[in-house]
């Protein structure tokens, strides 16, 4: 049975992401929910926030919300990474949550960077919680969502392409975020 509960996300208690990780509230958060496991590619993510000018990355905060445990050596590997793109102040892992709903009420945007999917649930929640968001062009809902106009929808492993529709949403405004 796979669904998403509308309900969930109309009435959802927003997690605020500025107030527990002390952020100015200037910062644009966009969340992450995908466990550390290789398909999930947060190494093109990272890669992509470290493409950003400066005065964009200082703006972000990717918050990360999935297991840590999934696949140890792969998490060790993307903070890795991350310490040696110099992007540690643009994301945050926050870990498991059972919570889709009140992170993604909490964010601003919200992000999925696989490189391999085929029906990700995901993408589903980020539609219903009515956020912008950017998903690789992977399985059948990113080519659904491709098709829809909805969302901004790079190609799998193209770090500058996921860091070009980031700046996208950056640069928007409000209202223009609402309309996607």
């Amino acid at each position: 049975r796979s669904g998403v509960d509308l309900d969930r996300f109309e009435h959802a208690t927003p997690i605020d992401f500025h107030e527990r990780l002390g952020l100015d509230p200037d910062r644009f958060v966009v969340a992450k929910i995908a466990n550390f496991r290789p398909q999930k590619d947060h190494p093109t993510l990272f890669r992509a926030i470290a493409e950003l000018p400066q005065v964009l990355r200082a703006r972000l905060l990717v918050v990360l919300v999935g297991s840590t445990t999934a696949d140890p050596g792969y998490y060790a590997s993307c903070m890795a990474l991350a310490e040696e793109l110099g992007i540690g102040d643009s994301i945050a892992v926050f870990g498991e949550s059972d919570d889709a709903p009140g992170v993604l009420a909490g964010a601003d945007a919200a992000i999925l960077s696989s490189n391999n999917e085929t029906g990700p649930l995901v993408v589903l929640e980020y539609m219903a919680s009515g956020l912008p968001f950017i998903a690789t062009d992977t399985g059948e809902i990113a080519h659904a969502v491709r098709d829809l106009g909805v969302g901004i929808v790079p190609p799998p492993g193209d770090h500058q392409a996921v860091a070009d529709a980031l700046a996208t949403l950056l640069t928007m405004t409000a209202t223009e975020r609402q309309t996607m």
